[in-house]
């Protein structure tokens, strides 16, 4: 499936359901969010790789091709943790 349509899935587990309540969120929305929650979930997220199965897995594994995509397009990608994009001279 390409991450554009994978990005729409319903974030469906953890703490991101659980706060967001009734409001349906992507895993595209979370990952571009700007909150600095949303950031430092997105990096736990890419911390559990070596543990991650189900839910978080799927959730993981988007976040990784997302990242790819970015980098192979020309956009640089964030700077860890504090969301502004790397520039190179």
């Amino acid at each position: 499936m390409a991450a554009s349509r994978l990005g729409r899935s319903v974030v469906q587990f953890g703490k991101v359901m659980a706060k967001k309540g009734n409001v349906e969120v992507s895993y595209q929305e979370v990952n571009e969010s700007g909150s600095q929650e949303d950031i430092r979930y997105v990096r736990w997220v890419k911390g559990q790789a070596e543990s991650a199965s189900g839910h978080l897995l799927d959730f993981e594994q988007y976040i990784i091709v997302r990242d790819a995509q970015q980098s192979s397009s020309g956009q640089m990608p964030v700077i860890p943790g504090i969301n502004v994009t790397r520039r190179l001279k």
